[in-house]
């Protein structure tokens, strides 16, 4: 109890087995005078050696570890010792440089296969890099540590650590002296700057743009700019757009831009930084229409926005109030078929046109007409549409009127209002 809490003890008393346990209590909580004082008691096996140096690595005092290793090899008298890999993941997890570099000095490898880094699932260089201890990257790599080296999930060391870069130099060391690729795509599609993008480390985006990183880079189906855009991260936003990337940069199945991630989830703010960069509202490759796709694939997950906030916004900012999606309906007709009555009057107010078919000719009436779910506002919005210039008798494809399709429907109270 004595050593473990670092008082003086009289160690003449103690036994064999006694000593090996002070040792190692010792270790573990970082009394290195009393460490010292122990290494010359007796001739500890290289067992309770090894188990007070795991020991000293959970306190994270290097001093402590490097008198015990040292000592550990002034006593080997050269012979070969395995040294536990779990030592060197302790010195890369906790950046502990001197005690990573005389283990890689004694032989350890920089890059140790085994138990451990299946336990991890990552390298030596992966732990340094990920919690910013730049002296640990930059000895791993002078011992031929590898950079490209994937996780086992195919993540590469640079996509890994600049999403959440506690340290921007070690990006820089990795790239700069390293001569990682700073675009280097790893298995999973990723490049370093998507990452940072998409987990809002606006730091790394800044970092990895100033080495040279494409912000125009589309892999898969997504570019930096979507990422940041579909999460609501400003600040990488900001970044992205001042390093060069374009703000209408569509999916690589080209129907979606920042815009339209940004509008869909309510990120005003984000929406009006991309509109002040140039971005387009009309964009042919926002697919369905910018509106269209809100009324469609609204998330709203920005509690500040409602869904009529953004669409007011968008209208009062030039969206096209009558596109058509692929199947021909506006948002009109999508606000309609989804019985959201205060975007079908201020769509109406705003010269959304109530005559304007789908692809089947179907008209806006007709939607009131045949939507079940929405029965009890069915007359309440054709009112409105009539008073807008709704044409009564519009048909469809098949030549069937609105008042055709409430009576095929069993619609009585609308069929009757008609």
């Amino acid at each position: 109890m004595f050593v473990e809490l670092g008082l003086p003890s009289d160690f003449n008393t103690l036994n064999g087995d006694e000593i090996d346990e002070a040792l190692v209590q010792a270790a573990g909580n970082s009394h290195t005078t009393i460490v010292k004082s122990l290494l010359t008691r007796k001739p500890y096996s290289l067992e309770i050696f090894l188990e007070s140096l795991k020991s000293a690595t959970s306190s994270g005092v290097e001093k402590t570890m490097l008198e015990i290793i040292d000592h550990i090899v002034g006593i080997s008298e050269g012979s070969r010792i395995t040294w536990p890999a779990s030592l060197l993941y302790r010195a890369a997890f906790l950046g502990l440089a001197r005690f990573a570099k005389r283990l890689l000095e004694l032989g350890c490898l920089p890059e140790p296969r085994g138990s451990m880094q299946t336990e991890h699932g990552v390298s030596l260089l992966f732990l340094a890099a990920r919690w910013g201890h730049v002296s640990t990257v930059r000895i791993l790599l002078e011992k031929n540590a590898e950079a490209q080296l994937m996780d086992t999930g195919g993540q590469s060391v640079l996509c890994w650590t600049t999403g959440v870069l506690r340290n921007p130099e070690v990006a820089q060391v990795l790239v700069g002296e390293c001569q990682t690729d700073v675009n280097f795509t790893d298995e999973e599609g990723f490049t370093a700057l998507y990452t940072a993008s998409g987990m809002g480390n606006y730091l790394a985006v800044e970092s990895l743009l100033k080495m040279g990183a494409d912000p125009n880079k589309v892999f898969e189906t997504w570019a930096s700019l979507l990422a940041a855009a579909s999460e609501g991260y400003i600040d990488s936003i900001r970044v992205l757009l001042e390093g060069g990337a374009s703000p209408d940069i569509p999916t690589a199945d080209s129907n979606m831009t920042p815009l339209s991630c940004a509008a869909n989830k309510g990120y005003l703010d984000i929406y009006r930084l991309l509109l002040s960069k140039g971005a387009g509202i009309n964009s042919p490759l926002i697919v369905p229409p910018v509106l269209c796709d809100m009324l469609e694939n609204y998330i709203g997950i920005h509690h500040n926005s409602t869904q009529l906030d953004v669409i007011k916004f968008l209208v009062e900012n030039g969206a096209d109030v009558n596109a058509k999606d692929s199947d021909g309906m506006t948002a009109l007709s999508n606000a309609v078929y989804l019985g959201n009555e205060t975007v079908v009057q201020y769509l109406l107010e705003n010269r959304a046109d109530a005559n304007i078919p789908d692809d089947l000719g179907r008209s806006t009436l007709y939607f009131a007409a045949v939507r079940s779910q929405h029965r009890d506002k069915a007359v309440a919005f054709a009112c409105s549409l009539l008073a807008h210039g709704a044409n009564i008798n519009l048909q469809t494809t098949q030549g069937m009127t609105p008042l055709m399709m409430a009576a095929w429907n069993n619609h009585t109270d609308f069929a009757e209002f008609l």
